[in-house]
């Protein structure tokens, strides 16, 4: 007996790889800011790519025990608006960033290394592009979104007065 006969015996179906695929957490966290490294697109665009590993799920669902981190967000470092988030979620987890130059903000973010960080995340489905244009319904990807928030924001949701437990 060979091993496709095996495989056969055992009702072996192929599937498709879902290497690459990542569960989009819904819900709140506790993480450690784990990476925090400057990065280069091919282009030559500069960001600072960031990475948060959940340590606690405070609400919401953990597909769980990958050794990677799950929430990942890239700052890119010629963009007003992403400094001013980096350095707005740098402060909510208590760390001010030097703001001098564009030199020292990249060597102050060292410190933000195992800092506990409380995330809010859902799941985000465009239906437009970044040009406006409708994307077609099977054509959509969900992504993952979150937001960085304050510890005393970070608790557990209370169910509504009269609500079906399940």
């Amino acid at each position: 007996m060979g091993i496709t006969d095996t495989l056969r015996a055992a009702g072996f179906k192929p599937e498709v790889s879902t290497d690459g695929e990542r569960e989009i957490l819904v819900g709140q966290y506790k993480t450690k800011w784990a990476t925090i490294r400057k990065e280069a697109e091919d282009s030559g665009r500069e960001y600072l790519q960031s990475e948060w590993k959940v340590i606690e799920v405070i609400d919401g669902t953990f597909a769980g025990n990958s050794k990677f981190p799950e929430f990942r967000r890239r700052y890119y470092l010629d963009d007003e608006r992403d400094v001013k988030r980096l350095c707005n979620d740098a402060f909510t987890v208590g760390v001010s960033l030097d703001i001098s130059s564009d030199e020292a903000l990249v060597a102050s973010t060292p410190q933000l290394i195992d800092k506990v960080t409380y995330i809010r995340g859902w799941k985000g489905t465009p239906d437009k592009d970044r040009a406006g244009n409708v994307i077609p319904e099977e054509e959509r990807r969900s992504f993952q979104n979150f937001v960085i928030r304050a510890e005393k924001n970070a608790k557990p949701r209370k169910a509504k007065a009269g609500a079906v437990p399940f």
